[in-house]
C-alpha cells in the first residue's frame, strides 16, 4: 500500500532528515486550507490543528502552511512514523485537507491518486504541549 503524505519540515528536500524519503516519489509542494499552525521547537516544526490540547489559544487564526507532497511505500511511511515519535506519542500521522497544489508528477498508484484527486494527505501533528514556542509563519525554513 502507497501512502500520500505531507512534510512540512526537516522532512523536506534540503532538510536534515530529507534522506529517509530517498527512493520515494516526490509528487511538488502543496498549500493546506488555513486550519493550522506551526510553532519553532528546538530544531523543528510543530504542527497543531483544532484537536491539539492548546488550540483554544493557539489557533485563533489558522494559516495555509506550505510543504512538499510525496508518495510513499509502506516501509517508508514506517520508518518516518519513528523518526517523528509516533509511538512515543510525540506526533500523530492524520489527514491533512490541502487547498492548493503544484505537481512535478502525479501519483503511481490509485490510492495515492484518489488522495491527491481529494487534496487530502496524511500529515504529522505535534501532540506535547508548545509552550512559549514562536509561531513559524506559514513556512518553516530552520536547518
Amino acid at each position: 500500500m502507497k501512502h500520500f503524505i505531507f512534510v512540512y519540515g526537516s522532512l523536506k528536500q534540503g532538510m536534515m532528515r530529507n534522506n529517509a524519503l530517498r527512493g520515494q516519489r516526490y509528487i511538488g509542494v502543496a498549500a493546506t486550507t488555513p486550519d493550522y499552525s506551526m510553532f519553532q521547537l528546538s530544531g523543528y516544526p510543530a504542527l497543531i490543528d483544532s484537536t491539539h490540547p492548546e488550540a483554544a489559544t493557539l489557533l485563533k487564526e489558522g494559516k495555509s502552511i506550505w510543504g512538499e507532497l510525496y508518495e510513499v511505500d509502506s516501509t517508508c511511511i514506517n520508518e518516518l512514523d519513528k523518526i517523528e515519535g509516533v509511538d512515543h506519542g510525540m506526533y500523530e500521522r492524520k489527514t491533512i485537507a490541502l487547498q492548493e497544489i503544484m505537481t512535478y508528477t502525479l501519483p503511481s498508484c490509485q490510492e495515492a491518486f484518489n488522495s491527491f484527486f481529494a487534496k487530502k494527505a496524511e500529515s504529522y501533528f505535534y501532540k506535547k504541549p508548545i509552550g512559549g514556542a514562536k509561531d513559524c509563519g506559514n513556512f518553516w525554513s530552520h536547518r
